[in-house]
């Protein structure tokens, strides 16, 4: 199979008019998290660790950490309570049923929509990232590889090049999504549920978040902004503001009544990194 690469290096980015859906972002910018519809920013809320990560559920409740703690807030950012533990500038993810996943640092911690915890399982490097798919499989970083497990914490398989911050995203079909360098440039990687390498295009900060939206929307946070991306791997709008290093999640509000979020393969996750 010949990998298709659509690689764009970060000195030649463009800044493109917000090609814009129904898509609601959720980016992280100054120890809060940015709420942008359709590429406007709309409001700024909670509180985020300097290294922290977010995460977005399917009832369309937003996550993030903050002193070692997850904090749940509304869609709008309403605070609602605190729970758990993570360890720092670990990842954090919110599978399609509601169990969240958590880095301790060493493993995955695993709780239930209320903030029970279950378990723990698997390897993770130290600030390792995580993601859900559709399918309950859950990823995380380890030694620079991607880690896959399956609903019950068993170990699937290693596959694939990741930083050993780098972030992890999944899309409707169960691809995943990483951050990896390849040619001297920070481009994000697509592969198969099987590992198997499919693509790599655009670009990302070596820190930068990762998020995909139900349509097959790509998005990447680098000192540009926040760069989106067809599901072809064109850039097709570039907004925001980052760090370069800024947690990532999309939601999507079909009508005014109602939420539902757009899958990274049923689990739409962000994570952010270093301390501003």
């Amino acid at each position: 199979m010949r990998i298709k690469e659509l690689c764009l290096a970060s000195s030649i980015l463009f800044l493109i008019p917000f090609a814009g859906n129904s898509t609601t972002v959720y980016s992280t910018y100054n120890y809060m998290i940015d709420r942008y519809d359709n590429g406007q920013l709309i409001n700024s809320f909670g509180s985020v660790d300097g290294g922290g990560a977010i995460a977005v559920s399917t009832d369309g409740y937003v996550f993030s950490t903050r002193n070692n703690q997850i904090n749940k807030y509304s869609a709008e950012g309403q605070y609602l309570r605190s729970f758990g533990y993570v360890g720092i500038d670990s990842g954090l993810a919110v599978s399609a049923t509601g169990m969240i996943y958590a880095g301790n640092g060493n493993n995955i911690d695993q709780y239930d929509s209320s903030g029970t915890f279950i378990r723990s399982f698997g390897s993770i490097s130290q600030n390792g990232m995580i993601t859900a798919d559709i399918f309950g499989n859950v990823y995380g970083v380890s030694n620079s590889r991607i880690n896959k497990y399956d609903s019950s914490g068993n170990f699937v398989l290693s596959f694939g090049s990741s930083y050993s911050n780098g972030y992890l995203a999944t899309d409707a079909n169960g691809n995943i999504y990483a951050v990896s360098s390849y040619n001297l440039a920070s481009v994000i990687h697509k592969y198969a549920n099987n590992g198997d390498l499919l693509v790599r295009f655009g670009y990302a900060g070596t820190e930068g978040g990762l998020a995909v939206d139900q349509q097959g929307n790509v998005y990447s946070s680098s000192s540009a902004g926040i760069n989106q991306y067809s599901s072809n791997g064109d850039q097709v709008a570039s907004f925001g503001r980052s760090f370069g290093d800024g947690a990532l999640a999309a939601s999507s509000v079909p009508e005014p009544s109602s939420i539902s979020l757009l899958a990274l393969g049923g689990a739409v996750v962000a994570l952010g990194r270093r301390k501003r």
